[in-house]
């Protein structure tokens, strides 16, 4: 992935709860909505439309082929949405409880697993069932296992 992707994911990641300022049940669809008609001044359209996309997929259905915006994108940007959407899907779940608990987060490739080892600041519980119950798009863009455990590093040590 490259540093614009990166940089999508980031503008992505502050604006995919956008769509709790219409509705808390589809924000969102919300989401895609709001982003695709703002005037983000600096992106190219294809970059809205990507964050639009990365944001309406970060929860429920993953992109198919019948969702009319994710179908009218050219293939390497569909790719490109899917892989991004993956990351913040999960991400999303390693904030599940909203108090920022995760600190960080190293990534080991070991075979055919993917392990997202996390350091919090407390018991890491609910976050890490909110990742592990977010992670199939990952696995399915990564063709690996996911599996989110503690860093051993972690400044949280009642594991």
């Amino acid at each position: 992935m490259t540093g614009e992707d990166r940089e999508l994911l980031k503008y992505s990641a502050f604006m995919h709860d956008i769509g709790y300022f219409i509705s808390h049940r589809k924000h969102h669809k919300h989401a895609l909505y709001i982003i695709r008609h703002s005037d983000l001044l600096g992106f190219k359209e294809v970059e809205i439309e990507m964050m639009a996309n990365i944001s309406r997929y970060h929860r429920r259905s993953t992109p198919k082929m019948r969702h009319k915006y994710f179908k009218k994108l050219p293939k390497p940007v569909r790719e490109r949405i899917k892989k991004l959407a993956g990351i913040l899907r999960v991400a999303d779940g390693l904030d599940r409880s909203h108090y920022q608990n995760v600190r960080g987060v190293r990534v080991e490739k070991i075979g055919q697993k993917t392990k997202l080892l996390i350091s919090t600041e407390t018991d890491p519980q609910l976050e890490i069932w909110g990742a592990m119950r977010k992670r199939a798009l990952l696995e399915e863009v990564l063709s690996s296992d996911v599996e989110v455990a503690i860093d051993s590093r972690s400044p949280y040590r009642d594991h």
